[in-house]
């Protein structure tokens, strides 16, 4: 519960407060193609844009959804997502395609972070592994800050710093606004509000960070940070 408790501070001082648009179910249907021949296909196409969605819904905790029928729908939704891309990757992909499977996976690992963020603790896991597969896979720095999201969403906030400044490092400046919400969170002001300048040098539009900048320098947030979190 502790966990929780610090995951729901850092989902709302990750997340912007709008609403994502409203949800529509996965019709699993149109994932594949009739061909001239009367054969089928898989239209990837499909399959990404319906991650894409529930993405914009479920990636952080909590779930974001105009009413309980949507949400409802995409707990439904993310468990098919991931029985089918897991069929995809064991049966249709070939090892030779490593674009392709490479791509799945990071489906996966997404669909993994949603199914978790609905309360299917073991999805867990699963999201770590893949993540951590692709990665050493391919050394991405937005890999690691989308990754850095999710351990810090799931409060384990050692691990998603040690994320964040790697993707740094590489180059990704948008962690800077994950680390100054860790930082909120270990009641560092000073080290948050740096953070955040740094950041707004490099998204200055940023509303949202504009807006908890100014909080911060005005006092008005305190946030005192569980020791029990944050393995």
């Amino acid at each position: 519960m502790k966990k929780k408790i610090l995951a729901l501070v850092l989902s709302l001082l990750l997340c912007p407060v709008t609403l994502a648009k409203p949800y529509k179910a996965f019709n699993d249907k149109k994932l594949f193609i009739v061909k001239k021949n009367g054969s089928k296909a898989i239209d990837f196409a499909v399959l990404d844009k319906a991650v894409d969605q529930l993405w914009q819904h479920a990636r952080e905790y909590p779930t974001r959804f105009d009413n309980n029928s949507e949400k409802e729908q995409a707990k439904k939704d993310v468990i098919i997502l991931s029985k089918m891309i897991d069929y995809l990757i064991s049966q249709v992909v070939k090892d030779k395609d490593k674009a392709l499977k490479q791509h799945l996976t990071l489906l996966e690992a997404r669909v993994a972070v949603m199914a978790y963020n609905f309360d299917y603790t073991k999805a867990r896991d699963l999201a770590d592994k893949r993540y951590e597969m692709l990665i050493a896979q391919t050394d991405d720095p937005a890999l690691k800050a989308e990754y850095g999201a999710f351990l810090a969403n799931s409060a384990r906030t050692k691990k998603a710093e040690k994320l964040f400044k790697s993707a740094l490092d590489a180059g990704d400046k948008s962690t800077l606004y994950g680390l100054a919400m860790l930082s909120i969170t270990e009641n560092n002001r000073k080290q948050a509000i740096s953070y955040l300048k740094d950041y707004l040098n490099y998204s200055p539009t940023d509303t949202r960070a504009k807006q908890l900048l100014k909080a911060l320098e005005d006092d008005s947030i305190v946030i005192k940070r569980n020791n029990s979190a944050g393995n």
